[in-house]
Formats: structure tokens, C-alpha cells, sequence
């Protein structure tokens, strides 16, 4: 039987959050995802803000058959918002507390999150193999980066897609 497999969506200074398949995230001057208007990205004079980092992480409820492996993860190919960059990246098995980078660009920023497609996804270290369960696989790091020339308002939604091979 196929195992039951979530996104975690981690916050805090230690890694809890929930399940957000099938869900919408929003980038956020706030260490959370809820889903209203309290903490807007604004838009500045000069220069940048950055989001707090995102960190998407999944986990199995219950085990695979044998094996979790070969996950990656991917976009459509654009973000569509203007003056607006998204970073993403692997972030190992490290947990980095988003606190930590409030308003502050991660090491390394680079506006890839259009890089990563179906056909040329971001690979995920990391496996799951039976009878386990848990959180598995490196996490995943994102963050929003808004410029002086952003549009105001509610953007439109982007997908972020996680594939895994299960036997």
C-alpha cells in the first residue's frame, strides 16, 4: 500500500508545522502561514524586502511498501509577479531557525525559482524505506524578495509541485 505522505511546512525556533499539501503558503513578514492580511510583504522606497524563509520539508504518516526515493521538486517556470524573486534551494537536513533571517536575504539569494520545471527539477537528497515513518528527505528553502517596483496587492498563485518514486 502507498504511503501517506505530507508537506510539512516547518516554524519556530524548532521544527514543527503543518501539513500544507494542497494548500496555499504565503510569504510573509511572520514565522507562520496563515491564511489572512496580518504581516504584508511591503513594498520599499528603495532596495528590497525579503520574506521569512519558507521550509517545506515531507513526512510519511505511514510507511512506503519498500522505498521513498529520487524526490524532487519543481514550478511552472516563471513567477509571475512583478519586481518580486523567489529563492529556492535544498537546505540539507538542517533546520535553519527563520527568526534568524528576518528581512535578510539568504546566503547565496538567487532569483531561480523559475529554474526548476518538470523537466529539469530540483533534486531532494534523502529516502525513506520501510517499515519507517517521519519526516524525510532534505528540506526545502524559499523565499520572496520584493522590489521598490512590486504591484500592491494579492498576487496570483504559484505551484510548487513535489514528486517522489515510490516501490
Amino acid at each position: 500500500m502507498a504511503a501517506t505522505v505530507k508537506i510539512l511546512s516547518y516554524h519556530g525556533s524548532t521544527p514543527s508545522g503543518p501539513d500544507v499539501k494542497n494548500q496555499t503558503i504565503r510569504f510573509k513578514t511572520a514565522d507562520d502561514d496563515g491564511q489572512n492580511a496580518q504581516s504584508p510583504l511591503v513594498i520599499p522606497d528603495s532596495g528590497y524586502q525579503y520574506s521569512y524563509v519558507k521550509q517545506l520539508r515531507l513526512s510519511a504518516e505511514t510507511a512506503p511498501t519498500t522505498v521513498i526515493e529520487n524526490i524532487r521538486v519543481f514550478t511552472d517556470g516563471a513567477l509571475s509577479w512583478t519586481d518580486c524573486g523567489c529563492y529556492i534551494v535544498t537546505g540539507g537536513m538542517t533546520y535553519l531557525d527563520p527568526t534568524s533571517q528576518q528581512d535578510t536575504a539568504l546566503t547565496g539569494w538567487t532569483d531561480n525559482f523559475g529554474t526548476f520545471t518538470s523537466a529539469n527539477p530540483l533534486l531532494i537528497s534523502g529516502h525513506l524505506a520501510a517499515p519507517n515513518t517521519g519526516a524525510f528527505g532534505d528540506y526545502v528553502r524559499l523565499q520572496l524578495r520584493v522590489g521598490s517596483s512590486a504591484t500592491p496587492g494579492v498576487q496570483s498563485a504559484e505551484t510548487i509541485t513535489f514528486r517522489y518514486d515510490e516501490y
